[in-house]
């Protein structure tokens, strides 16, 4: 469980912002076409709108997920199960990508399945 703490006003902010802006029939907030980050910057000219929804997250007061464009971002508990999969997936990828930055060498052709394989063997997953 996060720790408690006072929510500053910039986190206030996106809190309404969340509420008031969502589409109807969406519980999240797309932080580029829902007009998030260009409004961020015009009341908190100072604020870094990628920087407050990243802290806002760590301390467990919003949930997101990287999107087209931007960011998804939802109140806590409001995150759909796809999105969470969305996240988990993204998670993975990541994981992976990572893990062929560290195969310096380039794979021919026919060893990139070889490759492939043991890169899920590495990460427990099931081909």
């Amino acid at each position: 469980m996060k720790k408690a703490h006072a929510i500053t006003p910039i986190q206030q902010f996106v809190l309404g912002y969340i509420v008031a802006n969502r589409k109807e029939g969406y519980k999240g907030l797309h932080t580029v076409y829902g007009k998030l980050n260009a409004d961020m910057r015009k009341e908190y000219p100072s604020a870094n709108p990628v920087t407050v929804i990243q802290e806002m997250e760590a301390l467990g007061l919003i949930e997101g997920r990287p999107a087209k464009g931007g960011h998804m971002i939802f109140l806590p508990g409001e995150m759909t199960t796809s999105d969470k999969k969305a996240n988990e997936r993204i998670a993975r990828a990541k994981e992976a990508s990572a893990t062929v930055a560290s195969n310096k060498t380039v794979q021919p052709k026919d060893d990139l399945a070889k490759l492939v394989l043991a890169i899920a063997k590495e990460l427990n997953l099931k081909l």
